[in-house]
Protein backbone atom coordinates (compact mmCIF):
# COMPACT_ATOMS: atom_id res chain seq x y z
CA UNK A 1 0.00 0.00 0.00
CA UNK A 2 1.57 3.12 -0.79
CA UNK A 3 -0.07 6.99 -1.22
CA UNK A 4 -2.44 6.98 2.35
CA UNK A 5 -1.79 6.05 5.79
CA UNK A 6 -0.85 2.07 6.09
CA UNK A 7 -1.57 0.15 10.03
CA UNK A 8 -1.28 -3.17 11.26
CA UNK A 9 0.77 -5.61 8.75
CA UNK A 10 1.08 -2.92 6.14
CA UNK A 11 3.16 -0.66 8.92
CA UNK A 12 6.78 -1.57 8.65
CA UNK A 13 8.73 -1.19 12.02
CA UNK A 14 9.15 2.12 13.79
CA UNK A 15 8.68 0.08 17.26
CA UNK A 16 11.39 1.94 19.26
CA UNK A 17 9.89 5.61 17.86
CA UNK A 18 6.46 4.40 19.19
CA UNK A 19 7.98 3.47 22.34
CA UNK A 20 9.51 6.96 22.74
CA UNK A 21 6.47 8.56 21.83
CA UNK A 22 4.43 6.78 23.60
CA UNK A 23 5.77 6.88 26.71
CA UNK A 24 6.30 10.75 26.57
CA UNK A 25 3.05 12.03 25.07
CA UNK A 26 1.45 9.77 27.08
CA UNK A 27 3.23 11.31 30.36
CA UNK A 28 1.53 14.97 28.69
CA UNK A 29 5.36 15.81 27.60
CA UNK A 30 5.97 18.14 24.18
CA UNK A 31 7.85 15.85 20.86
CA UNK A 32 8.30 17.69 18.06
CA UNK A 33 9.07 15.17 14.76
CA UNK A 34 10.88 15.69 12.00
CA UNK A 35 10.23 13.76 9.10
CA UNK A 36 11.27 14.17 5.74
CA UNK A 37 7.96 13.82 3.30
CA UNK A 38 6.70 10.45 2.62
CA UNK A 39 8.54 8.51 5.24
CA UNK A 40 5.76 7.32 7.10
CA UNK A 41 5.07 10.29 9.30
CA UNK A 42 1.49 9.86 9.43
CA UNK A 43 0.91 6.68 9.29
CA UNK A 44 3.60 6.68 12.61
CA UNK A 45 1.27 9.22 14.52
CA UNK A 46 -2.30 6.71 13.58
CA UNK A 47 -0.23 3.93 14.89
CA UNK A 48 0.90 5.46 17.91
CA UNK A 49 -2.69 6.71 18.49
CA UNK A 50 -3.67 3.14 18.08
CA UNK A 51 -1.50 2.29 21.41
CA UNK A 52 -2.70 5.59 23.05
CA UNK A 53 -6.35 4.55 22.34
CA UNK A 54 -5.71 1.12 24.40
CA UNK A 55 -5.12 3.44 27.31
CA UNK A 56 -7.76 4.95 26.56
CA UNK A 57 -5.96 8.84 25.85
CA UNK A 58 -7.58 10.93 24.17
CA UNK A 59 -6.03 11.44 21.10
CA UNK A 60 -6.67 14.64 18.61
CA UNK A 61 -5.26 14.40 15.33
CA UNK A 62 -5.39 17.36 13.37
CA UNK A 63 -3.87 18.39 9.67
CA UNK A 64 -2.33 21.50 9.07
CA UNK A 65 -2.42 21.50 5.37
CA UNK A 66 -5.45 21.28 4.86
CA UNK A 67 -6.28 24.49 6.42
CA UNK A 68 -5.79 27.79 4.61
CA UNK A 69 -6.85 30.61 7.06
CA UNK A 70 -6.32 31.18 10.72
CA UNK A 71 -10.26 30.25 10.53
CA UNK A 72 -10.07 27.29 9.22
CA UNK A 73 -7.64 26.27 11.58
CA UNK A 74 -9.47 26.94 14.71
CA UNK A 75 -12.77 25.36 13.73
CA UNK A 76 -11.02 22.13 12.43
CA UNK A 77 -9.10 22.11 15.44
CA UNK A 78 -12.43 22.27 18.05
CA UNK A 79 -13.94 20.05 15.45
CA UNK A 80 -11.44 17.24 15.80
CA UNK A 81 -11.36 18.04 19.35
CA UNK A 82 -15.40 17.60 19.46
CA UNK A 83 -15.39 14.25 17.73
CA UNK A 84 -12.64 12.73 19.88
CA UNK A 85 -14.66 13.71 23.14
CA UNK A 86 -18.48 13.51 22.62
CA UNK A 87 -20.58 11.34 20.34
CA UNK A 88 -24.36 12.66 19.25
CA UNK A 89 -25.19 16.50 18.48
CA UNK A 90 -26.92 16.93 22.18
CA UNK A 91 -23.78 16.15 24.18
CA UNK A 92 -21.36 17.90 22.10
CA UNK A 93 -23.66 21.01 22.77
CA UNK A 94 -24.02 20.38 26.57
CA UNK A 95 -19.86 20.05 26.05
CA UNK A 96 -19.69 23.31 24.44
CA UNK A 97 -21.71 25.33 26.34
CA UNK A 98 -20.01 24.00 30.11
CA UNK A 99 -16.64 24.47 28.49
CA UNK A 100 -16.73 26.99 25.76
CA UNK A 101 -19.68 29.43 27.13
CA UNK A 102 -18.48 32.55 26.01
CA UNK A 103 -17.88 31.52 21.96
CA UNK A 104 -21.26 29.73 21.09
CA UNK A 105 -19.63 27.97 17.70
CA UNK A 106 -22.04 26.69 15.04
CA UNK A 107 -22.75 22.68 14.96
CA UNK A 108 -22.94 21.42 11.54
CA UNK A 109 -24.28 17.71 10.91
CA UNK A 110 -22.89 16.31 7.63
CA UNK A 111 -24.93 13.29 5.87
CA UNK A 112 -22.67 10.85 7.05
CA UNK A 113 -23.72 11.37 10.87
CA UNK A 114 -19.73 13.54 11.47
CA UNK A 115 -20.23 16.88 12.74
CA UNK A 116 -18.25 20.04 11.72
CA UNK A 117 -17.70 23.26 14.34
CA UNK A 118 -17.72 26.77 13.16
CA UNK A 119 -16.76 29.50 15.65
CA UNK A 120 -17.00 32.15 12.92
CA UNK A 121 -13.85 34.34 12.70
CA UNK A 122 -14.50 36.75 9.67
CA UNK A 123 -11.70 37.35 7.36
CA UNK A 124 -11.05 40.89 8.70
CA UNK A 125 -11.26 39.97 12.38
CA UNK A 126 -7.95 41.38 13.98
CA UNK A 127 -8.44 40.63 17.33
CA UNK A 128 -8.10 36.82 16.96
CA UNK A 129 -6.93 36.07 20.36
CA UNK A 130 -9.89 35.58 22.99
CA UNK A 131 -11.10 32.72 20.20
CA UNK A 132 -7.58 31.73 19.94
CA UNK A 133 -7.44 31.24 23.28
CA UNK A 134 -10.38 29.47 24.34
CA UNK A 135 -10.11 26.75 21.54
CA UNK A 136 -6.30 26.18 22.29
CA UNK A 137 -6.92 26.28 25.89
CA UNK A 138 -9.70 23.61 25.77
CA UNK A 139 -7.89 20.12 25.27
CA UNK A 140 -6.33 20.97 29.27
CA UNK A 141 -9.98 21.45 30.34
CA UNK A 142 -11.07 18.15 28.93
CA UNK A 143 -8.08 16.85 30.81
CA UNK A 144 -9.45 18.10 34.31
CA UNK A 145 -12.87 17.45 33.58
CA UNK A 146 -12.58 13.63 32.45
CA UNK A 147 -9.23 12.88 34.69
CA UNK A 148 -7.99 11.75 31.53
CA UNK A 149 -4.96 11.84 29.19
CA UNK A 150 -4.99 14.23 25.72
CA UNK A 151 -2.62 14.17 23.29
CA UNK A 152 -2.66 16.28 20.40
CA UNK A 153 -0.93 16.00 17.30
CA UNK A 154 -0.58 18.98 14.75
CA UNK A 155 0.42 17.16 11.51
CA UNK A 156 2.62 19.97 9.22
CA UNK A 157 2.74 22.18 12.30
CA UNK A 158 5.18 24.23 9.96
CA UNK A 159 2.30 25.70 8.25
CA UNK A 160 1.06 27.60 12.11
CA UNK A 161 3.52 30.13 10.56
CA UNK A 162 1.57 30.91 7.35
CA UNK A 163 -1.46 32.11 9.01
CA UNK A 164 -0.41 35.31 12.01
CA UNK A 165 3.43 34.66 11.38
CA UNK A 166 5.32 34.05 14.65
CA UNK A 167 3.01 36.18 16.83
CA UNK A 168 0.20 33.13 16.55
CA UNK A 169 3.15 31.06 17.38
CA UNK A 170 3.42 33.21 20.82
CA UNK A 171 -0.57 33.03 21.36
CA UNK A 172 0.12 29.10 21.31
CA UNK A 173 2.74 28.64 23.37
CA UNK A 174 1.43 31.24 26.23
CA UNK A 175 -1.44 28.92 26.49
CA UNK A 176 -0.08 25.48 25.99
CA UNK A 177 2.43 25.97 28.55
CA UNK A 178 0.48 26.05 31.64
CA UNK A 179 -1.07 22.58 30.14
CA UNK A 180 -0.93 19.32 32.70
CA UNK A 181 -1.87 16.17 31.25
CA UNK A 182 -1.97 17.48 27.60
CA UNK A 183 0.84 15.75 25.35
CA UNK A 184 1.85 17.87 22.37
CA UNK A 185 3.27 16.28 18.97
CA UNK A 186 4.16 18.85 16.82
CA UNK A 187 5.20 17.24 13.28
CA UNK A 188 6.63 18.59 10.47
CA UNK A 189 8.23 17.82 6.76
CA UNK A 190 9.84 21.00 6.00
CA UNK A 191 13.33 20.30 8.00
CA UNK A 192 14.83 23.43 7.47
CA UNK A 193 11.38 25.69 8.66
CA UNK A 194 10.36 23.28 11.52
CA UNK A 195 14.02 23.02 13.19
CA UNK A 196 13.94 27.40 12.75
CA UNK A 197 10.94 27.28 15.24
CA UNK A 198 12.68 25.03 17.76
CA UNK A 199 16.40 26.31 17.33
CA UNK A 200 16.39 29.79 16.79
CA UNK A 201 16.42 31.71 20.63
CA UNK A 202 13.93 34.20 19.29
CA UNK A 203 11.39 31.87 18.35
CA UNK A 204 8.07 30.94 21.16
CA UNK A 205 8.54 27.24 20.70
CA UNK A 206 13.15 27.46 21.41
CA UNK A 207 13.99 24.04 23.21
CA UNK A 208 10.27 23.32 24.46
CA UNK A 209 10.33 19.80 23.96
CA UNK A 210 12.15 16.54 22.98
CA UNK A 211 13.34 16.76 19.37
CA UNK A 212 12.92 12.95 17.46
CA UNK A 213 14.10 13.35 13.59
CA UNK A 214 12.63 10.26 11.93
CA UNK A 215 15.40 8.32 10.08
CA UNK A 216 15.03 5.31 7.30
CA UNK A 217 13.82 2.03 8.59
CA UNK A 218 17.22 0.31 9.23
CA UNK A 219 17.64 -1.34 5.89
CA UNK A 220 17.77 -5.60 7.09
CA UNK A 221 14.05 -5.09 9.44
CA UNK A 222 12.89 -2.94 5.72
CA UNK A 223 14.71 -6.02 3.28
CA UNK A 224 12.91 -8.33 5.87
CA UNK A 225 9.47 -6.57 5.43
CA UNK A 226 9.41 -6.64 1.52
CA UNK A 227 10.09 -10.62 1.18
CA UNK A 228 7.66 -11.16 3.49
CA UNK A 229 5.37 -9.16 1.89
CA UNK A 230 6.52 -10.83 -1.61
CA UNK A 231 6.40 -14.01 -0.30
CA UNK A 232 3.13 -13.55 1.67
CA UNK A 233 1.70 -13.47 -2.28
CA UNK A 234 3.03 -16.94 -3.16
CA UNK A 235 6.08 -14.73 -5.18
CA UNK A 236 9.79 -15.98 -5.86
CA UNK A 237 11.74 -13.19 -5.94
CA UNK A 238 15.97 -13.67 -6.38
CA UNK A 239 18.02 -12.74 -3.01
CA UNK A 240 19.05 -9.45 -4.10
CA UNK A 241 15.57 -7.88 -5.49
CA UNK A 242 14.77 -6.17 -2.44
CA UNK A 243 18.29 -4.87 -1.92
CA UNK A 244 17.49 -3.35 -5.46
CA UNK A 245 14.12 -1.71 -4.57
CA UNK A 246 15.80 -0.20 -1.73
CA UNK A 247 18.87 1.20 -3.67
CA UNK A 248 16.49 2.75 -6.05
CA UNK A 249 13.97 4.10 -3.78
CA UNK A 250 16.70 5.81 -1.45
CA UNK A 251 15.48 3.61 1.58
CA UNK A 252 12.11 5.93 1.41
CA UNK A 253 9.20 3.90 2.84
CA UNK A 254 6.85 5.49 0.43
CA UNK A 255 9.41 5.61 -2.95
CA UNK A 256 10.03 1.06 -1.49
CA UNK A 257 5.96 0.53 -1.08
CA UNK A 258 5.67 2.16 -4.45
CA UNK A 259 7.97 1.06 -6.53
CA UNK A 260 7.12 -2.53 -4.56
CA UNK A 261 3.72 -2.65 -5.17
CA UNK A 262 4.24 -1.79 -9.14
CA UNK A 263 6.48 -4.75 -9.54
CA UNK A 264 3.99 -7.12 -7.49
CA UNK A 265 1.57 -5.83 -9.98
CA UNK A 266 3.20 -5.96 -13.01
CA UNK A 267 5.15 -10.00 -12.64
CA UNK A 268 1.72 -11.49 -10.67
CA UNK A 269 0.89 -13.93 -13.18
CA UNK A 270 4.42 -15.70 -13.18
CA UNK A 271 4.79 -14.81 -9.58
CA UNK A 272 8.74 -14.87 -10.00
CA UNK A 273 10.73 -11.74 -9.58
CA UNK A 274 14.02 -11.42 -10.83
CA UNK A 275 17.15 -8.57 -9.91
CA UNK A 276 16.37 -7.05 -13.44
CA UNK A 277 12.73 -6.35 -13.15
CA UNK A 278 13.38 -4.02 -10.55
CA UNK A 279 14.98 -1.41 -13.04
CA UNK A 280 12.25 -1.84 -15.76
CA UNK A 281 9.92 -1.71 -13.77
CA UNK A 282 11.32 1.69 -12.54
CA UNK A 283 11.48 2.98 -16.02
CA UNK A 284 7.86 2.18 -16.76
CA UNK A 285 6.77 3.74 -13.80
CA UNK A 286 8.86 7.26 -14.36
CA UNK A 287 8.15 7.03 -17.53
CA UNK A 288 4.06 7.33 -16.66
CA UNK A 289 4.63 10.42 -14.35
CA UNK A 290 6.14 12.09 -17.15
CA UNK A 291 3.58 14.67 -17.67
CA UNK A 292 4.06 16.00 -13.80
CA UNK A 293 7.41 16.17 -14.44
CA UNK A 294 7.50 18.14 -17.10
CA UNK A 295 5.17 20.40 -15.19
CA UNK A 296 7.45 20.79 -12.32
CA UNK A 297 10.58 20.68 -14.96
CA UNK A 298 8.60 23.64 -16.95
CA UNK A 299 8.69 25.94 -14.18
CA UNK A 300 12.41 25.74 -13.48
CA UNK A 301 15.01 28.33 -15.03
CA UNK A 302 17.88 27.05 -16.62
CA UNK A 303 19.92 27.18 -13.30
CA UNK A 304 17.56 25.54 -11.51
CA UNK A 305 17.70 22.42 -13.73
CA UNK A 306 21.75 22.89 -14.28
CA UNK A 307 21.63 22.32 -10.59
CA UNK A 308 19.13 19.58 -10.33
CA UNK A 309 21.07 17.44 -13.71
CA UNK A 310 24.19 18.21 -11.32
CA UNK A 311 22.44 16.56 -8.12
CA UNK A 312 21.05 13.86 -9.64
CA UNK A 313 23.90 12.74 -11.97
CA UNK A 314 26.38 13.61 -8.92
CA UNK A 315 25.84 13.88 -5.40
CA UNK A 316 24.42 16.90 -3.41
CA UNK A 317 27.56 17.26 -1.50
CA UNK A 318 29.75 20.62 -1.41
CA UNK A 319 27.67 22.87 -4.25
CA UNK A 320 28.91 25.54 -3.77
CA UNK A 321 32.39 24.48 -3.89
CA UNK A 322 34.77 25.92 -6.84
CA UNK A 323 35.57 22.41 -7.33
CA UNK A 324 31.59 21.43 -7.79
CA UNK A 325 31.06 24.51 -10.31
CA UNK A 326 33.54 23.93 -12.11
CA UNK A 327 32.68 20.21 -12.47
CA UNK A 328 29.06 21.01 -13.74
CA UNK A 329 29.39 24.44 -15.32
CA UNK A 330 27.20 25.62 -12.94
CA UNK A 331 28.33 29.29 -12.79
CA UNK A 332 29.51 31.47 -9.99
CA UNK A 333 28.93 30.53 -6.29
CA UNK A 334 25.73 32.88 -5.43
CA UNK A 335 24.01 31.70 -8.90
CA UNK A 336 24.17 28.34 -7.61
CA UNK A 337 22.73 29.64 -3.96
CA UNK A 338 20.04 31.22 -5.11
CA UNK A 339 18.84 28.33 -7.24
CA UNK A 340 19.41 26.10 -4.19
CA UNK A 341 17.33 28.53 -2.29
CA UNK A 342 14.33 28.83 -4.61
CA UNK A 343 14.39 24.87 -5.05
CA UNK A 344 14.09 24.24 -1.81
CA UNK A 345 11.27 26.40 -0.74
CA UNK A 346 9.03 25.03 -3.61
CA UNK A 347 10.48 21.51 -1.67
CA UNK A 348 11.94 20.51 -4.59
CA UNK A 349 15.17 19.73 -3.08
CA UNK A 350 15.93 19.37 0.61
CA UNK A 351 18.55 19.71 2.78
CA UNK A 352 20.54 17.56 5.72
CA UNK A 353 23.55 18.56 7.11
CA UNK A 354 24.57 21.03 4.73
CA UNK A 355 23.94 18.09 1.92
CA UNK A 356 21.07 18.90 -0.72
CA UNK A 357 19.02 15.91 -2.30
CA UNK A 358 16.11 16.01 -4.51
CA UNK A 359 13.19 15.55 -2.25
CA UNK A 360 10.95 13.23 -5.14
CA UNK A 361 13.15 9.84 -5.74
CA UNK A 362 11.67 9.51 -8.95
CA UNK A 363 11.78 12.64 -10.06
CA UNK A 364 15.66 12.19 -10.18
CA UNK A 365 15.10 9.23 -11.94
CA UNK A 366 13.53 11.02 -14.30
CA UNK A 367 15.60 13.41 -14.90
CA UNK A 368 18.72 10.94 -15.72
CA UNK A 369 16.20 9.21 -17.67
CA UNK A 370 14.59 11.74 -19.59
CA UNK A 371 16.23 15.48 -18.22
CA UNK A 372 19.76 14.99 -19.29
CA UNK A 373 21.31 15.33 -22.42
CA UNK A 374 22.51 11.62 -23.81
Amino acid sequence: MYGETVTGDNFADREDELDVLERDLGDGQTVFLISPRRYGKTSLILNLFRRLNARDTVTVYVDLYRCASLSQFLNQYLTQILKASETGVDKITRFLRDLLPSLRPKITVNQDGSINAEIGISPAEKNYLPFLTEVIDLPNRIASRRKKTVVIAWDEFQEIRNYNGESLEKAIRSVIQHHRNVGYLFAGSKRHVIKDMIYREDRAFYKSGRVMTLKPIPRPLFIKFVNRKFAGSGYTIEPDVADEILDAAHDCPYFIQYLGHEIWDTYQDAKKVEKKDVAATLKKIVAEESPVYLTIWNDLTLPQRRLLQAIAADTGKGIFSQDYLVRHDLGSASSVQTSAHLLTEKGVLDRENGDFFIEDVFLKHWIILFGTPK
